[in-house]
């Protein structure tokens, strides 16, 4: 009995020491860029008057590609190669929400499914680099500074299966 006890208490104290962090992150703190001492920061005001974006796809790609038009302060002459990256960006977040998983058949056919998923492969390469594109001839029309700000966050307004992992992991805020 003695030495359950003994596994019980130290299972509990290592689950309670590896949440710690987990659990303290919640309430935020002094350092920079977050709030301190019951006063939110600048940027934490800035992000609660936006609206919260809902949660389908298409929305979140609007939602950030809204949020970055914004950061980038772009000229009059911006606007058309911007339209034309919002556009292949949200036209590649239109062609995820439809895609469907490769349909079960009454009996399984190994080869049919591999070239289902090679044909949603090429039609997702062509997107993107449509995006790519279109991201290159937007980067050239952009100033010293809002090439800082599309360094830091144009591969956010991706949708999550390319800008989550590996390379957009390091972007994300």
């Amino acid at each position: 009995m003695t030495r359950r006890w003994i596994v019980q208490a130290v299972l509990a104290l290592t689950t309670s020491v590896l949440l710690t962090h987990e659990v303290l992150a919640q309430f935020g703190g002094g350092k920079p860029g977050g709030g301190g001492r019951g006063r939110p920061a600048e940027a934490d005001v800035k992000r609660e008057q936006r609206p919260v974006p809902s949660e389908t796809l298409q929305e979140q790609v609007e939602y950030r590609l809204n949020a970055l038009q914004e950061e980038l302060k772009l000229h009059p002459d911006q606007y058309q190669s911007w339209a034309s990256f919002s556009d292949r960006v949200k036209a590649l977040a239109a062609d995820m929400a439809r895609e469907r998983p490769v349909p079960v058949y009454a009996t399984r056919n190994a080869l049919r499914d591999i070239n289902a998923l090679a044909d949603t492969a090429r039609n997702r390469l062509t997107a993107m680099e449509d995006v790519a594109a279109s991201a290159k001839a937007l980067y050239d029309t952009l100033a010293p500074d809002q090439k800082t700000t599309a360094d830091a966050r144009l591969i956010t307004v991706l949708p999550n299966s390319y800008a989550g992992a590996p390379l957009g992991a390091m972007y994300r805020r």
